[in-house]
């Protein structure tokens, strides 16, 4: 994966990702939240893993969590903190394995419409696993093999699937349920909830693309 194909092109759809994203009837931050509802409470802290812009986080803060982000592009954090939704944002490269955070803790994480630009996941469950607090829950989004394959190929990690975007010029993937369920398995969560639902419709294209969502909490 080029990645710094990605993170310049998150920099390059930033200031317009948000209209994008409302063209396109976007609703998987609304079922997100509303599937981890029972779990949380208005006085708690959550960690957004490629918060973006903050769309993701909305719901959340308007229940009153406090939140928090990471995210390896600079224009889109720019575009998050303008909205003053957050805490506080660092900048990370979530394609590469480094500590988050060496001294903090959350009791919640989502990460919604980002593992798809990722490919391996190993690092992000792992470092989840360790800022999270026990019984936390991990909330997620992922792009699954339940359809056709369509021109994707197998990676070089097995349950990975993978093809170039010609228009974009990067990698996307597709992850099947065993390699994630695997990885919440050895990074101590326990599955809560698992559903497919239509992420979104390209405005241009009219492409449809679902996501697989699943809420998982630390043993």
């Amino acid at each position: 994966m080029n990645k710094k194909t990605t993170i310049d092109s998150a920099n390059d759809f930033a200031q317009s990702y948000d209209d994008y994203i409302h063209n396109c009837h976007w609703i998987g931050s609304d079922i997100l939240f509303g599937l981890m509802y029972e779990y949380i409470e208005s006085n708690q802290t959550l960690l957004d893993i490629g918060i973006g812009t903050g769309l993701s986080s909305m719901p959340f803060k308007q229940f009153g969590l406090t939140i928090y982000g990471i995210d390896g592009a600079m224009e889109m954090i720019k575009v998050c903190q303008d909205k003053k939704i957050t805490e506080g944002i660092r900048q990370i490269d979530l394609t590469k394995d480094q500590v988050w955070f060496e001294d903090k803790t959350f009791e919640h994480a989502v990460s919604h419409g980002v593992f798809h630009l990722i490919g391996d996941l190993k690092h992000i469950f792992k470092q989840t696993a360790l800022i999270l607090d026990k019984n936390g829950c991990f909330g997620f989004t992922y792009e699954g093999m339940q359809d056709s394959a369509d021109d994707y190929k197998e990676s070089s990690i097995v349950g990975i699937f993978e093809r170039q975007n010609l228009e974009s010029g990067i990698k996307v993937f597709r992850h099947t349920d065993k390699y994630i369920f695997e990885l919440l398995e050895a990074s101590g969560f326990q599955l809560l909830k698992k559903t497919e639902f239509l992420a979104f419709v390209d405005s241009n294209t009219k492409a449809k693309t679902y996501f697989n969502v699943v809420i998982a909490k630390r043993k």
